[in-house]
């Protein structure tokens, strides 16, 4: 008994229909360059010298480039913990060492003062900026397990789709429901 063909459930035909994952990886390459160059230069002094100089360089540069349809297909991001933010912490840590040092390097009473003042403000900064990073790691622990089982679920729905390029869209054929290219985010994520 032969396989039924996959059709697409907008038109109606096969003959335009590509995996999405074969697509993306397809528009992928990876691209390597090489540039030389030579250059000579010349040099005339008043006292009637005279130099010459030669140069040769060579570049090398790697990267990858992506088709605008592979892009546009490409699998979710898989979610990673999100990095604490910590430029208060360490901001206020600055300002605090800064101004303490002011502090107790000072001879007069309004520089003690204003050091000390300023001193407290950076501890706060501090304490803002720890607390907040606390609590970051808090909700990592706590929503990163419910951010990966979404993206598992997203990604075996991905792995199953087909792309129709007659009308510019995605679809599982078990499920016969074609999503314009455009909303196929919002469609794994249902």
């Amino acid at each position: 008994m032969a396989a039924q063909a996959v059709v697409c459930p907008q038109c109606g035909s096969n003959d335009q229909i590509r995996k999405v994952s074969s697509l993306v990886a397809e528009g992928v390459s990876r691209i390597e360059t090489t540039s030389r160059g030579f250059g000579a230069t010349s040099t005339y002094e008043s006292d009637g010298t005279t130099g010459t100089g030669y140069t040769s360089t060579t570049t090398m540069g790697y990267g990858t480039s992506q088709s605008d349809l592979s892009k546009l297909l490409t699998a979710p991001e898989k979610p990673s913990e999100t990095a604490p933010e910590v430029s208060g912490l360490l901001f206020g840590t600055f300002v605090f060492g800064l101004m303490a040092m002011f502090a107790f390097a000072a001879e007069s009473g309004a520089a003690l003062t204003a050091g000390v003042l300023l001193g407290a403000i950076s501890a706060g900064l501090f304490y803002l900026g720890y607390s907040r990073t606390k609590r970051q790691q808090k909700e990592n622990q706590t929503q990163l397990p419910v951010r990966l089982a979404e993206w598992e679920r997203a990604m075996r729905r991905w792995r199953e789709l087909y792309y129709c390029r007659r009308d510019h869209g995605v679809f599982e054929p078990a499920e016969g429901r074609f999503v314009p290219i455009g909303e196929m985010a919002d469609y794994l994520q249902q």
